[in-house]
């Protein structure tokens, strides 16, 4: 009886679980959803993850057009410091959950910030709307082992829906640009659907 109680409870704790992780996609995927633009959806995405992991400052970076490491929203201004270097930064291939970033390099550029210490870290890497633009949704917390592994699989699951909304978000301002080009040209322009038959007309300007 025992037994079947302690299995019982495991199962409760599971499902509990499991709510409380379709819960926060859903919340952020709405916030997401209502967003007007890329900056938006980017300030919505990192406060949203805060709060859903708990953390004490959550960072998204990625690359400028140099190349470079790039801090495109953060939370905490430790993450001001990083290096230049992409390899210097493991990042950006899988999804890491370390329990105690003091003394690990090259972890430890996220560490520190003036009197305050970070040790857990845990990062997802995120596509930034074009598919070849490589991005990383990285978690901060004060204290050691804070990250448990659904934080892992909340926080990669909220990369791959981020990086769906904000390809969409970059298609529909591309599509608006276009849009706005055409309708404000002098020439004119007829754009028909190459896909169906007969190619009937879907835009004149």
């Amino acid at each position: 009886l025992r037994e079947a109680l302690v299995e019982l409870q495991d199962l409760r704790n599971r499902e509990a679980r499991l709510l409380n992780e379709a819960n926060v996609l859903f919340d952020i995927l709405n916030k997401l959803s209502a967003a007007g633009s890329a900056g938006e959806a980017i300030s919505l995405l990192v406060s949203s993850t805060q709060e859903a992991l708990h953390a004490d400052a959550i960072g998204l970076i990625g690359f400028d057009e140099t190349g470079n490491l790039h801090v495109i929203h953060a939370t905490h201004p430790v993450f001001d410091g990083l290096g230049q270097n992409p390899a210097d930064l493991p990042v950006f291939t899988k999804p890491r959950n370390l329990a105690d970033i003091t003394d690990v390099t090259p972890w430890n550029a996220f560490s520190s910030h003036g009197t305050q210490r970070f040790r857990s870290l845990l990062s997802s890497p995120i596509s930034l709307g074009d598919e070849d633009q490589r991005g990383a949704l990285i978690a901060l917390h004060k204290d050691r082992t804070r990250f448990t592994k659904s934080d892992r699989q909340v926080l990669v699951q909220i990369a791959k829906i981020a990086g769906q909304s904000l390809k969409a978000l970059e298609l529909q301002s591309r599509n608006r640009l276009l849009a706005a080009v055409i309708d404000g040209s002098s020439s004119g322009f007829a754009i028909a659907d190459a896909l169906s038959g007969g190619h009937p007309l879907i835009f004149v300007n």
